[in-house]
C-alpha cells in the first residue's frame, strides 16, 4: 500500500474542456506542456478532430524551462506562429507542470497581446480537474473579456432586424465530452430550432468574438450541463437556464419540441 496513488488525474482533464470550448473560435491554442497533454486532447478527448482540424500546438515545455521559469521561448514562438496564422485570439492553456511550478499564464498572455495586438487569454487549468471545470473556466474568460451590453427591448430577437420574432437562445458549454459526437450536438440544436427558438451563440458550432460580444444582449442562455459550472454566466450577468436534454423513448417529436422549449424558457418568463 506504500505505492498506492491517492490522487490520479482524470481521463479528460480541465485543459481538454477549455480547448474544446474554444474549438469553434478562430483561436491559436497553445497547450503549455511537454507534448503528452496535447496528444491526449487531439487524439482522444476531441472527437471533432476526425472531421476538421484547429490550431492547437504544444509548447514543448523543456525541463530547464520549467525549473528556471524561462517563458521567453514560449512567448517568442507563440508570437511567430501568430504572425503566420493571423488568428482572432490566442489562448495559453495550462497543464500539470506549469500548475506545479507556478507559471504565470495570464502574465504571458498579456505580454503576447501587447506585442501582437491579438486578444490573448491565459487559462490556469491544471490537468488535475475534470473537463467541465475547464470548459467553464474558458467560457468565463470569454464572457468576462468580450461579452458586453445589457438586454435591450429588441433582445428577444437578438438585436436582429427580422420579420420573424423568434426568441434567441445562447447554447453555452456544449462539447463532445457530454454529447459524445458532433452529430448529437447538431441534433440538440435542431430540436431547439424546431421548437421555435433561434440559436444566437453556441459553443458547439463555429463562432467569432462578435458572437461572444452579443451573449449579454440575448434574453437567455442555456447550459446543458451541471449547475455548479454556471459561474461563467453568474459572474458576467448573463441570464441562464440549466437543464439536460434527456427524453424518454416514448416521447413524440411534438412533445419533445414543446418540452425542450418550455424547459429552457419556462422559468425565465419568455
Amino acid at each position: 500500500m506504500a505505492r498506492l496513488s491517492l490522487y490520479l488525474p482524470p481521463f479528460a482533464g480541465d485543459y481538454a474542456g477549455a480547448c474544446s470550448t474554444l474549438f469553434g473560435l478562430d483561436c491559436l491554442i497553445v497547450i503549455v506542456d511537454a507534448g503528452c497533454c496535447t496528444r491526449n486532447y487531439v487524439e482522444y478527448d476531441e472527437t471533432r478532430w476526425a472531421r476538421r482540424r484547429k490550431s492547437a500546438f504544444s509548447a514543448q515545455l523543456r525541463t530547464l524551462d520549467a525549473v528556471l521559469g524561462d517563458d521567453s521561448r514560449i512567448i517568442a514562438e507563440t508570437l511567430e506562429v501568430a504572425r503566420e496564422l493571423h488568428p482572432a485570439a490566442i489562448a495559453l492553456v495550462g497543464t500539470p507542470v506549469p500548475a506545479i511550478v507556478g507559471m504565470d499564464l495570464a502574465g504571458m498572455a498579456y505580454e503576447i497581446e501587447q506585442v501582437s495586438g491579438v486578444p490573448s487569454l491565459g487559462l490556469a487549468t491544471s490537468g488535475f480537474e475534470t473537463y467541465e471545470q475547464g470548459a467553464s473556466l474558458a467560457l468565463e474568460a470569454l464572457c468576462r473579456r468580450f461579452a458586453v451590453g445589457e438586454r435591450s427591448a429588441d433582445s428577444l430577437r437578438g438585436g436582429r432586424e427580422t420579420a420573424c420574432e423568434r426568441p434567441v437562445v445562447n447554447v453555452l458549454g456544449m462539447t463532445p465530452h457530454d454529447f459524445a459526437s458532433e452529430a448529437n450536438m447538431e441534433a440538440v440544436e435542431r430540436c431547439l430550432e424546431k421548437a421555435g427558438l433561434e440559436i444566437g451563440f453556441s459553443t458547439a458550432r463555429s463562432f467569432s468574438l462578435d458572437d461572444v460580444e452579443r451573449v449579454g444582449r440575448m434574453p437567455a442562455s442555456w447550459w446543458p450541463g451541471q449547475a455548479w459550472l454556471l459561474r461563467s454566466c453568474c459572474k458576467t450577468g448573463v441570464a441562464y437556464r440549466i437543464s439536460r436534454p434527456v427524453l424518454s423513448e416514448t416521447t413524440t417529436a411534438k412533445q419533445s419540441r414543446a418540452r425542450c422549449a418550455a424547459n429552457i424558457f419556462g422559468r425565465l418568463g419568455l
